[in-house]
């Protein structure tokens, strides 16, 4: 190797190594992010709402089904969901299956299935919804990643017969 080489070769050893630490950093930062997701379910199945609520940001965005405008703000946000976690059998439940940092390592995203079951007792019976989700982390601090936006992606027909926006009245179906 030749004196006017050897910098290049050495700048070119620096940069693959550097690129290769920085993948093996997305790697991890990833892997991370998965089980952050992973524990925001197990949070949300064992402590209700205020599991769910311990993982939003304080500017969180939910999105919610087409007919419906997205929820923004951890006071709203809260003030929406409240009357459904209180209903007796009401769950959320998903699984994340991918997830991606972006390089700055800072904002990543989740996606999965999930499934969401809402009972009705004037109608006696559940309205089940199941799809695919996404939900878009930041990174607050070297140990705690927080939701900024949920955006679900499902089948929002209605299972049982009857629908409501709590708050709302009663929207039945009609007969088939």
């Amino acid at each position: 190797m030749s004196l006017r080489t050897f910098p290049l070769v050495c700048v070119l050893g620096f940069l693959l190594g550097s690129a290769s630490q920085a993948s093996a950093q997305n790697i991890n930062a990833t892997q991370e992010l998965l089980k952050v997701d992973a524990a925001f379910a197990r949070a949300t199945s064992e402590r209700g709402l205020e599991g769910w609520m311990s993982y939003l940001s304080d500017t969180a965005v939910i999105s919610q089904p087409a007919s419906m405008e997205p929820v923004s703000g951890i006071e709203k946000i809260r003030d929406r969901f409240a009357p459904l976690f209180a209903i007796r059998g009401f769950a959320i439940t998903w699984k994340p299956r991918r997830a991606h940092v972006f390089a700055s390592g800072n904002t990543g995203y989740t996606s999965g299935t999930y499934k969401w079951d809402t009972p009705d007792p004037d109608c006696q019976c559940t309205n089940s919804e199941t799809g695919n989700y996404v939900t878009i982390w930041r990174r607050m601090n070297a140990s705690q990643w927080k939701v900024t936006a949920f955006i679900p992606l499902g089948d929002y027909g209605i299972k049982c017969g009857c629908s409501r926006d709590f708050g709302l009245p009663i929207t039945r179906l009609p007969e088939k």
